[in-house]
């Protein structure tokens, strides 16, 4: 060229006749710069595919699979290419396939981001759980023209939330089976409380002592059934009843409960509380 640059040409001749040939040359550097670029950057992207320790797809413009990286092979012991169009679903669980190809089609069909749990089967014929993810590619006129996606293994994660659930479980049972054995001693207690207000009614120093005993052990059954209660909160099964409370009645509560420790020190404690 003029400019000192050197153009890659490429020539195209036609024999018009034994004595007359025409040549046309065509500037096909920005062509092959173009080329280059996009080689390029399809090596910088298998590159990065192969990096990473998740399983990397992608499909055509038709939804059909056309690319998994190294990952995918290593991990499944399935070639890459037999994992082509729907082929993938070949190692997918057989509880989870149906599901997995149905949340697929919807996904693509709808346009939107696709994400899904399932389990696929190692190598080795063992299933791990993973994570799977898919993200629409839009061309200029908003055409999706690929999907790219990953799998992620979540197995641990799912593993820790299994653990999760049977402790919550087992904690569960526990506070059932304590909360009906502790109700198992209260009704002997109760009819010995009713003796002693019984009898109490013939000394005046016994009755606020049988009385102070009713309410303590009234809380003592509250406390129990709140016990009960936590096994029905957590299945949403619990009803809550909102009512007023005398502040009388609340007060008196605590000082009884404290009451033993204030003489155990040596205190005296004096109260002036109203009636209602």
């Amino acid at each position: 060229a003029k400019d000192g640059r050197t153009l890659r040409v490429m020539w195209s001749n036609v024999q018009l006749s034994p004595e007359l040939q025409v040549g046309v040359g065509v500037d096909v550097t920005a062509l092959e710069a173009a080329t280059a670029r996009a080689e390029g950057a399809e090596r910088r992207l298998d590159a990065l595919a192969r990096s990473v320790p998740q399983i990397v797809w992608s499909t055509d413009a038709s939804g059909a699979t056309n690319y998994v990286n190294a990952r995918w092979h290593e991990y499944t012991g399935i070639a890459g290419t037999d994992a082509f169009g729907v082929g993938w679903a070949d190692a997918t669980h057989p509880d989870e396939r149906a599901a997995m190809l149905e949340a697929w089609r919807v996904a693509y069909a709808g346009g939107s981001p696709f994400e899904k749990q399932q389990r696929l089967r190692g190598r080795d014929g063992t299933y791990r759980w993973f994570l799977s993810r898919g993200v629409p590619v839009r061309g200029a006129d908003g055409a999706i023209t690929a999907w790219f996606g990953s799998c992620t293994d979540i197995e641990d994660v799912k593993r820790a939330e299994a653990a999760l659930l049977e402790e919550d479980r087992r904690k569960d049972e526990f506070i059932a089976t304590l909360s009906h054995e502790l109700r198992n001693p209260l009704a002997p207690l109760r009819n010995g409380l009713r003796l002693a207000r019984h009898a109490s009614g013939q000394d005046g120093k016994l009755k606020p002592v049988v009385e102070m005993m009713e309410r303590q052990f009234d809380h003592l059954v509250r406390l129990v059934d709140d016990l009960l209660d936590v096994g029905r909160i957590r299945a949403g099964k619990i009803v809550l009843q909102r009512r007023p409370v005398r502040l009388v009645d609340a007060v008196t509560r605590g000082i009884e409960s404290t009451r033993a420790s204030i003489a155990q020190h040596g205190l005296e404690l004096e109260t002036h509380l109203g009636g209602d």
